[in-house]
């Protein structure tokens, strides 16, 4: 008898282990099958963000946009003829990703860590129109390596698929917004989208078109199937008003009565080669409805989608810095990015 009781212990041994073996098999196939989606899926690549090194704070790369609503110059600096340069270059190679899976049933989520490293690199420049010629000459340059963390969370779910031997597959379903930044002193506290009437600055008239709060960022999730949609139209073009609140916990460098020691950028597109940053103004001019209130305006129009297409996905980027990092070489980097993706459709 002690021999049989041996025996089927031995059996439920191999047979609990064979199926715990098969567990973590299924385990590891469906993460395959969840990282291979977010590596094929457009709306969550994170390559906006990288301005290949310091750039005229409007620049673009292959694509059209705002046909005449570029609204200010692209001077920082205190006093006139001046001009800055500044920009990120991210070290990909160097730069990583960790995604870790929780699969319930039908549905998985994936948080998403990514971590940035890489140089940004700025330079002042003095410029002279008091002769013949436009004369531009380098007044200060720096660089400064930085470290920056962002995270994510992505939706999974099984969908019915008849030629699948399960009959089923996953899809992304929906996503929340990529958050991080550098330091913890500058953080973006909310996003607005309003649908312009052209009847001057913070207008009633204007539609809500979307609104995001950092109090529910981490918990919004954009459904993959239905995202922020803006549309382009080369007889009607549709402008939009853009509003980033920031919050300094320590504001330094404030220059003037509309700097709120911060600057702020709209970066959108979808590639190296289609890509577009913008700066936003604290102003009170134009778009801007009060002076150094650390809400941040701007008036956008969606650009087109790429050839042969109807509509497109891309990605915004919401990008901060304080003034100690643009303007002091030792001054730290803080700064502060949302990131998410939207759609934009032809007309």
């Amino acid at each position: 008898m002690k021999h049989i009781m041996i025996g089927t212990m031995a059996l439920m041994l191999f047979v609990d282990g064979c199926a715990k073996l098969n567990d973590d098999d299924q385990t590891s196939n469906i993460e395959e099958e969840l990282l291979k989606l977010i590596d094929a899926d457009e709306a969550l690549m994170f390559e906006g963000l990288d301005d290949e090194g310091d750039q005229d704070e409007d620049y673009s790369e292959g694509i059209d946009i705002d046909a005449g609503y570029r609204l200010m110059g692209d001077t920082l600096l205190p006093g006139e003829g001046h001009k800055l340069r500044f920009g990120r270059r991210i070290d990909w190679e160097n730069s990583s990703r960790d995604i870790t899976f929780e699969i319930n049933g039908d549905t998985a989520i994936g948080t998403v860590a990514r971590t940035l490293v890489g140089t940004f690199k700025v330079g002042s420049f003095a410029i002279d129109t008091t002769g013949d010629q436009l004369t531009v000459t380098l007044v200060d340059s720096f660089s400064k390596d930085f470290t920056s963390e962002f995270s994510r969370k992505i939706r999974f779910v099984q969908v019915a698929d008849s030629s699948d031997p399960d009959g089923y597959r996953w899809k992304v379903d929906a996503l929340t917004m990529g958050i991080g930044g550098s330091g913890t002193k500058l953080n973006i506290s909310g996003v607005n989208f309003y649908k312009y009437t052209g009847l001057g600055t913070d207008s009633e008239s204007d539609t809500l078109m979307l609104s995001i709060a950092a109090d529910t960022d981490g918990e919004i999730y954009f459904d993959r199937d239905n995202l922020p949609t803006f549309t382009h139209s080369f007889l009607y073009p549709s402008t939009y008003r853009v509003e980033v609140s920031v919050i300094n916990d320590d504001p330094l460098l404030i220059w003037n009565d509309w700097d709120s020691g911060e600057a702020v950028a709209m970066h959108f597109g979808l590639n190296r080669r289609f890509k577009a940053r913008r700066k936003m103004h604290d102003s009170g001019l134009f778009a801007d409805a009060t002076a150094g209130d650390n809400v941040f305006s701007r008036l956008w129009r969606p650009h087109r989608v790429r050839f042969g297409h109807n509509a497109m996905i891309a990605r915004m980027f919401f990008s901060s810095v304080d003034n100690n990092t643009l303007f002091v070489s030792d001054g730290g980097y803080n700064t502060s990015v949302w990131s998410f993706p939207y759609k934009v459709v032809a007309e």
